[in-house]
């Protein structure tokens, strides 16, 4: 009877081992594959499960790592302070306004010319003209430049001149300032002149004074009203406006004073 109970016991016992075996979870061993896509090297690492199974790779849902070393990146070239190279600082070249220039001494009126010869024909400077205080010229400062060639607007730093290579342009001066200046003399000659009439006496000292009347009073309101009238047009005289005018088309030569540069 014992016996039959050893033998029950041992059975039991090795079916409970046959059933742990069927199911204790399969090892899975990671395979690594190399695949290039492109120019990008990846590298993967797949299970065994998902090279022996039939579900695909995006359905499992083992550990993988993926590494990818990517191509470099390319920048796009600045082309910020890119020089022309086809002007340099001291050159000097022909050019032509179109247009009519008006020159003001407090304030700047906007000018373009066009390059009339040379591989840079029809290339466009802008710039700013002003009418000089002492020579009363017109100067014409270039700040842009364009080559006709090309579409991007460069910096440029470039003075006009005359045919004789004088710095600036000689245009028709405008100015009240004639009519201020007789104004002013005819009101000084009159304020002498009425100063001239008024009767004076002399004193004990030998001194000029003037006579106690009724005319006399009224001669000196007369010289006074008309100083002050000599003063007004004075100050008139120093702030009178005055403009030069320039008809277009006119030749002139265009001295770079710095290179070319392509700014932002």
């Amino acid at each position: 009877m014992k016996f039959s109970i050893l033998i029950l016991l041992f059975s039991l016992t090795t079916q409970g081992q046959n059933r742990t075996n069927l199911f204790k979870k399969e090892e899975t061993k990671p395979v690594i594959e190399k695949q290039a896509l492109n120019n990008k090297k990846i590298t993967v690492i797949k299970t065994t499960a998902s090279i022996s199974g039939n579900l695909p790779n995006e359905y499992l849902t083992g550990n993988r790592n993926i590494s990818i070393d990517e191509s470099p990146i390319i920048l796009p070239t600045n082309k910020f302070n890119l020089r022309f190279k086809a002007l340099k600082a001291g050159d000097l070249v022909n050019a032509t306004i179109r247009e009519s220039v008006f020159a003001f001494s407090e304030s700047k009126a906007p000018v373009r010319a066009y390059i009339t010869s040379g591989p840079l024909k029809g290339s466009i400077l802008i710039g700013e003209a002003s009418l000089e205080k002492n020579s009363k010229r017109i100067l014409i400062d270039f700040k842009k430049f364009r080559d006709s060639s090309a579409k991007d607007l460069f910096q440029i730093q470039a003075a006009a001149m005359d045919d004789e290579g004088v710095l600036g342009l000689e245009g028709k001066l405008m100015s009240d300032e004639g009519n201020f200046f007789a104004a002013e003399m005819i009101a000084a000659g009159a304020s002498g002149y009425a100063d001239s009439t008024i009767n004076r006496d002399q004193n004990v000292f030998g001194n000029q004074v003037d006579s106690r009347t009724g005319d006399t009073f009224a001669k000196k309101a007369l010289v006074s009203a008309l100083s002050k009238t000599a003063d007004r047009f004075s100050e008139k005289l120093k702030q009178a406006p005055e403009y030069s005018v320039l008809k277009g088309p006119v030749p002139i030569q265009i001295l770079i004073l710095e290179q070319p540069t392509l700014n932002p």
